[in-house]
């Protein structure tokens, strides 16, 4: 059959009549051009009878002067079918599409002024996806292992080129539906070719660093580095689990350095009251103590050495978890001071001093 004289006349083939005349009527074209990007390729070939082959050279008419009809239809590259009208030169798409699977969708006009290709969502399939920008065709293939483990073997891949003119290549995981609005919602893998590492996070054109949040729902999660640190060490290293103990000390909203059950009362003449409960301190085990209780020497300005306890503190070391004390043989009127040393996995804090007068 000679396929250039579409349409012809309905029974081609050994019985019926030949269809070498090529008699016009309503035929289906088919293109390389996307009906999107390329829209005016197309109309511009349906205003002069064009060809719609992109490799066709320039003005390429149709075989034997054929023409576009109203009512033709024009499938493109992506299996759309469209209803042509050779009366305006355009194309409008009709409710038809050729079986073909689209995993991506592109999208136009961005607010950026970008284009931007999309993954089609759809439950009822799963869709492998490989994002692979190759820089030459050997450097995607399946000889290749990551970790030893073949490329084949991974749900996803993304090859993003980290080579110094590409100092820049991410992978960009968004949230974000508002420019500028939803912009902290964005986390970034980024390949610095200056430290020569991957850094992960969202920092602006300013280099401010965005309040951005990673979680890592696994059991396991392993940073493999030294566990030591030094005056050179950078800014940002994982803590491990012995270095960040210490933190409920040194954290305010974990440490409490005036808790209401830390007070005094002075009930009785030459006698104070000092009562506490470890636990309203810090939150965690291996919380410990030592209760410091002195005179108060702010207003002193002349020592007497032959006063010990002008200068000195009487010291309960490790004291039980929740209980109280009671100093005897103080001078009436007497301002003193008191304060818990809390203790936890190898440090200290201390609390507020608070100060009672004595009956």
């Amino acid at each position: 059959m000679k396929y250039q004289y579409s349409a012809g006349l309905i029974g081609y083939g050994a019985k019926g009549a030949s269809g070498s005349d090529g008699f016009q009527g309503m035929s289906m074209y088919f293109t390389d051009f996307d009906a999107i990007f390329n829209m005016a390729n197309i109309e511009n070939a349906i205003e002069n009878n064009y060809v719609l082959w992109s490799s066709a050279p320039p003005q390429t008419s149709l075989p034997l002067g054929k023409t576009y009809v109203t009512g033709d239809l024009l499938v493109d590259a992506k299996g759309d079918i469209f209803t042509i009208d050779a009366e305006t030169f355009t194309f409008s798409p009709t409710v038809g599409k050729f079986s073909k699977v689209d995993f991506f969708e592109w999208l136009t006009d961005t607010p950026d002024g970008f284009g931007r290709y999309y993954n089609i969502n759809n439950p009822s399939e799963g869709y492998l996806i490989d994002n692979v920008r190759m820089l030459t065709p050997n450097d995607y293939v399946t000889g290749k292992t990551i970790y030893g483990v073949p490329l084949k073997e991974f749900t996803r891949i993304e090859y993003c080129d980290i080579s110094e003119n590409s100092k820049n290549a991410f992978s960009l995981y968004s949230t974000a539906e508002n420019k500028f609005v939803d912009d902290n919602q964005s986390l970034a893998i980024v390949y610095d070719v200056n430290t020569e590492s991957f850094r992960i996070g969202n920092v602006d054109f300013l280099d401010t660093i965005r309040n951005t949040s990673l979680t890592l729902d696994a059991s396991l999660v392993i940073h493999n580095r030294p566990h030591n640190f030094g005056l050179n060490t950078p800014d940002g290293n994982i803590l491990t689990n012995r270095e960040i103990n210490p933190i409920t000390l040194f954290n305010d909203p974990s440490f409490n350095a005036k808790p209401l059950s830390f007070y005094s009362s002075s009930s009785l003449a030459h006698k104070i009251n000092v009562y506490w409960t470890l636990a309203d301190f810090a939150s965690g085990s291996g919380v410990s103590g030592d209760l410091y209780f002195s005179k108060d020497s702010s207003t002193v300005k002349v020592y007497n050495l032959l006063d010990v306890s002008e200068g000195s503190s009487i010291i309960l070391h490790n004291v039980e978890p929740t209980g109280y004390v009671t100093f005897d043989g103080l001078k009436i009127g007497q301002r003193y001071n008191y304060h818990m040393m809390v203790k936890q996995d190898g440090w200290e804090r201390s609390s507020d001093i608070s100060t009672r007068i004595s009956l």
